[in-house]
């Protein structure tokens, strides 16, 4: 009898370890691809110079139920503002572009500068040059991988 517990024991261990490794190699994969993409993405990319021409507010919203609102919502409201960025290529084009990160209050000046990477054969996937902004979030999912 105690032989088919720690049997089933086992089979539940070998089945939960099975999961575990499947879900940490995808999240690996899914990792280093996103570290191919950064990298291929700042090799193949051109540096300039943007400036802040404004700041797009990010309002996210989150439900939630309170006792005296069993089938109601109340809701929270947060708002972040990504700066909006201008430059130009080394064609002349003007290309306007949202930073992929917000804060909670606009930390930027308008008209300030600040360095970008741009893909010449597609300048609207233009990003911000900093640390912070090419790297944060890989850091942050590697950190749960």
């Amino acid at each position: 009898m105690n032989q088919n517990i720690i049997e089933r024991q086992r089979r539940g261990m070998k089945i939960i370890r099975r999961i575990t490794l499947t879900i940490g190699l995808i999240m690996l994969t899914t990792l280093l691809y996103m570290l191919h993409d950064r990298i291929t993405f700042i090799n193949s990319a051109t540096p300039s110079i943007g400036y802040i021409v404004g700041t797009k507010a990010v309002e996210k919203s989150l439900a939630k139920k309170t006792e005296e609102e069993n089938s109601l919502k109340s809701r929270s409201h947060t708002t972040t503002y990504a700066p909006v960025i201008r430059f130009q290529t080394k064609d002349g084009e003007a290309v306007e572009f949202t930073a992929s990160y917000a804060f909670s209050s606009p930390n930027y000046s308008y008209k300030e500068e600040i360095q970008i990477l741009y893909l010449p054969s597609d300048p609207n996937k233009a990003r911000v040059n900093t640390f912070f902004a090419l790297w944060f979030p890989l850091i942050i999912f590697s950190l749960f991988t």
